[in-house]
C-alpha cells in the first residue's frame, strides 16, 4: 500500500515501496528509474499553502536509490540529483524552520548519503559527495567530490 495525496505527482518508470507516503499540497517529479524503498515519508503540511515563499517540490532525477524508512519534509524544494543513493535509514531532510531564509535542500548527482543524516532548510552537498552516517548537514557544500563525516563535521576532499 502507497498513499499519494498530492497536489500534482509525476512519475516515470519507477519503482515505489510499500507504506511509503506522499501527503501535502506540495508537487512530486519522480524520474525514470527511481526506486523508493519502503516507509518513506514525503510530507507538506497544509500550514504553508498560502504562503508564497514555499515552493513544496520535491524532485528525484534519474536513477535515484532511496532505501527505506526517510523522512522528507517538502515545505520548500528538494532536488535530489541523478544517481544518488539515500542508504541506510531515518535520514531526515528539512525545508523549513524558524527565520530560515534559504530553506530549499539541492543535493548533487552520485552522491552517497549514510544512515541518520539531517539535511537543515538551506542546506545541499554538489555532485560526488559522500555523507557518513549521523552527519548533519546545515550549510551548503558547494564543491564537488568531498567527504563529510559526523565527527566534528570534518569535511575532507576526495
Amino acid at each position: 500500500m502507497v498513499i499519494i495525496d498530492v497536489e500534482n505527482f509525476k512519475v516515470e518508470n519507477s519503482t515505489i515501496g510499500k507504506l511509503t507516503i506522499f501527503t501535502g499540497p506540495m508537487s512530486v517529479v519522480v524520474e525514470s528509474g527511481v526506486r523508493i524503498g519502503f516507509r518513506n515519508r514525503f510530507n507538506c503540511g497544509k500550514w504553508v499553502a498560502n504562503k508564497s515563499n514555499y515552493k513544496r517540490l520535491i524532485k528525484i532525477e534519474e536513477n535515484v536509490l532511496i532505501t527505506n524508512g526517510h523522512h522528507f519534509d517538502v515545505a520548500g524544494e528538494i532536488v535530489i540529483g541523478e544517481k544518488t543513493v539515500i542508504a541506510g535509514v531515518c535520514s531526515q531532510f528539512w525545508t523549513h524552520g524558524n527565520s530560515a531564509d534559504d530553506i530549499d535542500i539541492d543535493i548533487g548527482s552520485h552522491c552517497y548519503i549514510g544512515s541518520s543524516c539531517i539535511f537543515c532548510p538551506g542546506s545541499g552537498i554538489s555532485d560526488h559527495t559522500v555523507t557518513g552516517a549521523g552527519a548533519i548537514i546545515s550549510k551548503r557544500y558547494e564543491k564537488a567530490n568531498l567527504v563529510v563525516t559526523a565527527s566534528r563535521n570534518i569535511v575532507r576532499a576526495r
